[in-house]
């Protein structure tokens, strides 16, 4: 801007101003796997651009880079990221929901010769499920093991 006084006498001075338009970013996934695990999370900034990020799951920083990658081993919860282009323009944040499957819970087995489910001191546990052979004239046979290891014959 200029200034005069009354004398006519003229001062200019300049102001800089960097304007901070903050960028919005969006949540992208991959596809996970049998289990529901092992799952990417990505940030993808609206605008192109050099950003730090920050994830954190509640108030815990749990990532500093473009990618966060969620395992079995990562607490179910809300995970949220910030795109920042300078300390001080940062992003709204955007958040993701991870809650994992419970693992295993019921599953079908077509067995060929053999299949043992069973007590979970030897087998595999499950809530439910279905077994099924693929060979003729074959008959099945069914032990359920219960807290007392007694197998039931079906």
């Amino acid at each position: 801007y200029t200034f005069s006084n009354v004398q006519m006498n003229h001062t200019i001075h300049v102001t800089f101003v960097t304007a901070c338009v903050p960028t919005s970013v969006t949540i992208t996934t991959n596809s996970v796997n049998d289990f529901c695990a092992n799952l990417t999370l990505t940030a993808n900034p609206a605008t192109p651009g050099a950003y730090t990020y920050e994830w954190k799951r509640g108030a815990v920083v749990v990532g500093t880079s473009q990618t966060l990658a969620l395992t079995t081993a990562s607490p179910d919860g809300i995970y949220t990221v910030t795109a920042a282009s300078s300390p001080t323009c940062i992003s709204a944040p955007e958040s993701y929901a991870y809650l994992k499957q419970g693992i295993l819970q019921t599953y079908s087995i077509l067995g060929l010769e053999k299949v043992q489910l069973g007590h979970s001191g030897g087998y595999n546990t499950v809530l439910g499920g279905s077994v099924g052979n693929t060979k003729l004239d074959v008959k099945l046979r069914l032990e359920i093991m219960h807290g007392s290891l007694h197998p039931v014959h079906l």
